[in-house]
Parts: structure tokens; sequence; C-alpha cells
């Protein structure tokens, strides 16, 4: 016997994706200066989001919140379950999180492959039992780790510039070398801060495919601080609005960018 096919109305919406990051309430402050105040902000698996405002409004400090550099007064801040605010900075990267920063952070000592492969130095208490204890598995997972680190810069065009120092090379390519070395732990969600800075447009284009590309092939979540309004329309699933510290609106960039209160954000009241 066969069933009749179910028919699915064509205004039917897809099922929300689930929460990986959530942000409640989070205030910060450093002395008489409130830096953030309840903020609230959730990012779904599978998406690439965007934080976005005018200088000052508190994005990078989220993100500093968020990664363990700074710890809020107040609110809660979880990644797939687990407490973010409870676990120290050294754990985070275990527990699925990873990020870049505005400036590259690269030994200029070192060659470009030995710059990624440190993203997998993140669990080096048990790193060193197991090559006490069990040598041959540690070469195994170290000859595995630099496997990957290969895979992972051949995919992101920089296979050959794997021996040059990151210094040798140009800016666009210094902010890939941190992307690759953040992915190479495996992240869960990857925290971009502003990722396009310094770039000139084609640069930007191939930066916004290359993070799709990420989210797509390697099924990692990304939230991405970014003042490049072009690279956030291309790319994001959701965008998120801060002023001075606090929330304004969130939705999809077409959104955000009609929002009365984004518009005097960054232009000001009308005289």
């Amino acid at each position: 016997m066969v069933l009749p096919a179910l028919s699915v109305p064509a205004d039917a919406q897809p099922p929300p994706r689930p929460e990986l990051l959530a942000v409640r309430g989070v205030s910060l402050r450093f002395g008489g200066l409130a830096v953030l105040s309840t903020v609230d902000l959730t990012v779904r698996a599978g998406e690439i989001h965007g934080l976005v405002g005018p200088n000052g409004a508190g994005k990078t400090s989220l993100f500093n919140c968020i990664s363990g550099l700074y710890r809020p007064q107040a609110g809660s801040i979880n990644l797939d379950g687990a407490d973010l605010l409870r676990c120290p900075p050294h754990r985070l990267a275990g527990l699925g999180l990873a990020r870049t920063f505005q400036h590259p952070i690269l030994d200029q000592h070192t060659s470009v492959l030995e710059n990624v492969l440190t993203g997998t130095y993140t669990c080096q208490d048990s790193a060193a039992v197991g090559r006490v204890f069990h040598p041959r598995s540690a070469l195994r997972e170290k000859d595995r780790r630099r496997q990957k680190a290969r895979a992972l810069l051949a995919y992101s065009g920089l296979i050959d510039v794997e021996d040059q120092s990151p210094g040798t090379l140009p800016h666009a390519e210094q902010k890939r070398v941190e992307l690759v070395r953040a992915l190479l732990a495996e992240p869960k969600l990857l925290l971009l801060d502003e990722p396009a800075g310094g770039l000139v447009h084609s640069e930007v284009d191939e930066l916004g495919e290359l993070i799709r590309r990420i989210r797509d092939d390697h099924g990692v979540t990304v939230l991405l601080v970014e003042h490049h309004m072009g690279l956030i329309s291309s790319i994001t699933d959701h965008v998120h609005v801060l002023a001075e510290g606090r929330n304004v609106t969130a939705g999809t960039a077409a959104e955000v960018q009609r929002h009365p209160a984004v518009i005097e954000s960054y232009l000001g009241s009308a005289p």
C-alpha cells in the first residue's frame, strides 16, 4: 500500500535551529563606566551572525566577556548548555569556542604552519601525560594535527606560504592565518573580531566567501564584529545591533539597516 504524500503549505517555515550561544542580561563596568548594560544575544547553530554598532558600542567588550578575557558583573553566558562564566579562560577552547582579534596575534619567529599548529594546544595537561605514557600515540596525534593544519592551509589558499614567517605576508593573508589557527581547534562557535579591517574590496569579497565555506563545509557557527556593512549584508543570517552598551535591535541585515534607532545611532538625529 502506497501512502499519499503529505502536502506542505507553501509558506511553511522550517523549524528554528537549536540555540548555541545564549547571552542573557550581561552587564560590565570598569569603575564608574558602564560598558555593557543588560545585553542579550542569541546565536543559533549553523548560522552566521553579525554584531554591529558605532565605535564605543561595546562590541569587542562583549566578545571579551564571551571568550573569558573580561568577567561581567551580572548576567549569564552559555555555549551549548555550558556556563562559560564558570569556566577558566584556558578551558573554553575545549568547550568549542575559538576567536580571532582585530589585529592578528602571530609569532613572527616561527613559520605560518607552526603558528597554525598552536591552535591545537588547548589541553596541554592531558597531552603531556600522553607523551609520557603513550609516546607512539602522541606522535601519531602530532602527525594528525600537522596533516590537518596543512589541509586547512590548502583549503584557505595558504599552503604555498606554510614555511614563511607571517611577517612576510600581506595583511589579508596574516588575517587568514589567524582564522585557520582558530579553525584548527575544531570550534562549535567561531568569534571573528573585525576580520575585514584593513582589507581592500576584493579581499573582503574573498573573506566573505571563505567564512561562508567554513560554515557550510565545517559546520562552524560564526559570530563576527564588523564595520564593513557590505560584508555583513552579504553573509549574515542575523544581525545584532549595540549602541552605548545596550541592545538596539536585531534581525536580518536589511531589517536592521531600516530601523530608525540604527539610523540615528550611525547618523545622529535629524536637525
